[in-house]
C-alpha cells in the first residue's frame, strides 16, 4: 500500500478468491508471507476500487 494513504481514508482489505478477508492492510509494507499462493483482491473502501493481485512463490 502506498505510504501516503492514511488510516482516516478508510480501510483496505485483502480478500481471497472466495471473497473472505485474508488480511487487513495498512499503509506501507504488509507481511503476506503466511498467505498461500493464489489470486487475491485488494478492496479499497474509500476509493471504491478493487485490484487483482497474484501471490506467487
Amino acid at each position: 500500500m502506498p505510504k501516503s494513504a492514511s488510516p482516516s481514508t478508510g480501510t483496505s482489505r485483502l480478500l481471497d478468491a472466495a471473497g473472505r478477508k485474508a488480511l487487513e492492510l495498512k499503509p506501507g509494507a504488509n507481511d503476506v508471507s503466511r498467505l498461500s499462493p493464489g489470486v487475491y483482491f485488494v478492496c479499497e473502501a474509500q476509493a471504491q476500487a478493487v485490484t487483482k493481485v497474484v501471490l506467487a512463490r
